[in-house]
């Protein structure tokens, strides 16, 4: 199991390099808690409880035993426990950038595009099916036996991904690539007070000879 372990670390820190994002963690769909982290993290965070705003996400995937895919704001407080590698990840060296990582820029928030999968079906009796769970579309106590049931199924255990939106300069390059100048930006928008917070860019300066005509 040791082995198994740490092979499942070693797979997870792979994930963070090839697809340059800082969040890879297999965790526990019941209840948030981390089972596997990547080596790559500073903190190995084994069983600890993910930051509640991830822990929304897991379980609407657990629930669903579906993929859910989410834009999510975590403390950065919560985030730097983590340890996770700092990235700035870049298509072209040359392009210019605004937008840093919020432990530069001191933001409160740092905000992830976040996708959660169901990799291991529920199983409690441990006969090594996936277990259903009996939901009433009628859950008045008077009209249970006579409510229509349905069967679904849950996950316990599923594959976390985050990318960090601050400071990730490519994401607005790939979009940048289409029109080959202009400015390219991600802002996240406070819902309280309407106030913008600029959190990655990338820009091509338009050349003195472009016509708009």
């Amino acid at each position: 199991e040791l082995d198994a372990y740490k092979r499942a670390r070693g797979v997870l820190s792979n994930e963070l390099q090839n697809r340059q994002i800082e969040i890879a963690a297999l965790v526990d769909g019941r209840n948030g808690h981390v089972l596997a982290a990547p080596t790559l993290w500073q903190n190995e965070f084994f069983m600890e409880k993910l930051p509640d705003e991830l822990c929304q996400v897991v379980a609407r995937a657990s629930a669903r035993n579906a993929q859910v895919k989410a834009t999510v704001r975590v403390r950065t407080s919560e985030f730097m426990r983590f340890g996770a590698p700092r990235l700035r990840h870049k298509l072209n060296p040359d392009t210019p950038e605004s937008g840093g990582h919020p432990q530069d820029t001191g933001s409160r928030w740092s905000v992830f595009r976040v996708v959660v999968t169901p990799v291991v079906p529920l199983d409690p009796s441990g006969d090594g099916w996936a277990d259903e769970v009996e939901e009433y579309t009628d859950v008045r106590p008077q009209h249970r036996r006579e409510g229509t049931r349905r069967r679904i199924e849950t996950a316990s255990a599923v594959l976390l991904s985050g990318d960090l939106l601050q400071g990730k300069t490519a994401i607005n390059e790939a979009a940048l690539q289409s029109v080959h100048l202009g400015f390219v930006g991600m802002y996240g928008l406070d819902l309280r007070d309407g106030s913008l917070e600029l959190l990655s860019s990338a820009w091509m300066p338009i050349p003195e000879t472009y016509s708009f005509g």
